[in-house]
């Protein structure tokens, strides 16, 4: 029994030896289409059989298409006692530009170069089948292409499909580096059902972000791969499968103008771009004592980040308490909206008809080119009811011999000691005012300290995890714009150097613009110097 075994072992050794002489090294090169529209995909393979081991793969002629993704598989057959060991190399390849374009693929195998067939592939200009025409396909929408620097603008993608799609995403790194990126969260972007030439699709919003350009002149929005999963069924129906489709966002270009710097004013905030206002007050009559709430609201396609404060002085005659109420930023209606509400709360001084003096918010106009003044118009207010005398002091004088106040010293306190075994304690009473006062304001101190040393440490702690100079200058921009209400990326140095009165600040602005920091401890350390002054 045992000898056969042997003699089946020795004969199957003898058949994998002669299959294994059979096998043949070879490269083969094949894709589903040789003719293929501007903006579409197509599958190439690289077969290398029986060349395990092998190195330096290529494909001569790929570099004229885009590589949209890559991926490899093994195989071993046995055909007719013939053994083939195959790895295959499978890649998407999008075409991007028409003409005539041969591949050949190479490979070194055990000292030897083995070249492929040859594939002559046509790229042709885009299928007549192109925007609504197709079951599915992507839209790039953006809100302008021509806009002034410091202004904002909306880049979004939407999906139109009519197939039911399992999965999405983008394949590339989405690089918007010239921008400041504001994305809005997945989970808030919507999608609805749209007619398109009477046929049904999904439109579906796959991503949305406000940008504000980092410098002035023609800035590009590449083209990005996005790969759509779409649900397919096998022949017998059993089971669920996804084919992925690659689509091409838009290429989309972006020209920043300069602002100009005639007709600046002074009190410019930068904000840039078409500007609303409204304001309402809640009383025009109202009682001496009380007070009374104006509501201003700025509104529209305008940037209205370093806008903190609408009262910057002031007003003679009426103490004020403002508040920011409300702040927003949206989509509507295809373009960038901004909102911010204000609440001024007014305490009239004196008693009378008042004029409460007209507000004024200058502002940028890109439609016109020129600044503009947004307006609130003056208004009365009537207080009725009669003035108290609140002075200390007055109090103090006209009161002296009925209050019978000591005038003694510090050092002068009178303690008694009475039969109930406790102190009586008698001080001046205008001292009692200045001692509690004195205490308080030294208590407000130590807090301010603390919270100022404690908010140094928190931007120390971020600084120490940025591992880029941008994001080092992202972190120094918030800074300066909580200590001067600026946003250093939205002004020219001309402008920064008239709002910022410090030579240190203005060199780390000037040495970034110039690229002149190329290590991020670098810009960390001059960053520290001006954290330690403010």
């Amino acid at each position: 029994m045992k000898s056969i075994k042997h003699i089946i072992f020795i004969i199957l050794l003898m058949i994998n030896s002669i299959v294994m002489l059979a096998a043949t090294p070879s490269i083969t090169l094949d894709i589903d289409t040789i003719q293929i529209p501007i903006g579409e995909t197509a599958n190439l393979s690289v077969a290398l059989n029986n060349m395990k081991g092998a190195k330096a793969l290529s494909i001569n002629g790929l570099n004229n298409f885009k590589v949209v993704s890559k991926s490899s598989s093994t195989q071993t057959t046995i055909i007719n006692f013939k053994k083939t060991e195959s790895v295959n190399y499978n890649y998407t390849i999008l075409a991007t530009q028409k003409g005539e374009y041969p591949l050949k693929a190479t490979v070194k195998y055990k000292g030897k170069i083995y070249e492929s067939n040859i594939l002559n592939i046509s790229v042709t200009k885009a299928s007549q089948q192109t925007g609504f025409a197709k079951n599915i396909f992507l839209k790039t929408v953006i809100s302008k292409d021509k806009i002034y620097f410091g202004e904002k603008l909306i880049l979004a993608y939407d999906l139109y499909t009519r197939y039911n799609v399992n999965s999405y995403g983008f394949t590339d790194k989405m690089n918007l580096d010239k921008f400041m990126v504001k994305t809005t969260d997945q989970d808030k972007l919507k999608g609805s059902y749209v007619y398109i030439n009477g046929k049904k699709y999904v439109k579906k919003r796959v991503y949305e972000s406000i940008l504000t350009p980092l410098n002035s002149g023609e800035i590009k929005i590449p083209s990005f791969a996005f790969q759509a999963n779409i649900a397919t069924n096998d022949d017998f129906g059993f089971f669920n499968t996804t084919k992925p489709k690659i689509l091409m966002t838009k290429e989309k270009i972006v020209n920043v103008l300069k602002l100009p710097l005639d007709g600046q004013p002074k009190n410019f905030t930068g904000i840039i771009g078409n500007l609303n206002i409204e304001s309402n007050i809640l009383s025009k009559n109202i009682n001496y004592g009380d007070s009374t709430t104006l509501t201003i609201k700025l509104f529209g396609d305008c940037n209205l980040d370093n806008v903190d404060k609408i009262i910057k002085s002031n007003i003679k005659g009426f103490k004020i308490y403002e508040s920011l109420k409300k702040s927003s930023e949206d989509f509507e209606n295809g373009k960038y909206l901004a909102k911010k509400q204000f609440d001024i709360i007014i305490i009239p001084e004196k008693t009378g008809e008042l004029v409460f003096p007209g507000i004024e918010i200058p502002y940028f106009n890109p439609t016109s080119g020129k600044y503009e003044i947004a307006k609130v118009k003056s208004f009365k207010i009537k207080v009725t009811g009669t003035m108290k005398q609140n002075n200390i002091a007055n109090s103090y004088n006209n009161n002296q011999e009925e209050l019978n106040i000591s005038t003694l010293p510090v050092n002068n306190v009178i303690t008694k000691e009475g039969n109930n075994n406790y102190f009586v304690i008698k001080i001046n009473k205008i001292l009692a005012y200045i001692i509690i006062v004195v205490i308080f304001v030294l208590l407000i101190l130590l807090i301010v300290i603390i919270i100022l040393n404690r908010t140094k440490d928190n931007i120390n702690s971020k600084m120490r995890k940025c591992k880029t100079v941008d994001e080092v200058y992202d972190l120094f921009a918030d800074v300066l714009k909580d200590k001067y209400a600026i946003n250093i990326k939205a002004f020219s140095m001309k402008s920064l150097k008239e709002k910022i009165n410090d030579e240190d600040i203005i060199k780390i602005i000037s040495k970034f613009n110039n690229k002149e920091y190329e290590e991020v401890n670098e810009i960390k350390k001059d960053i520290k110097i001006i954290l330690k002054k403010i």
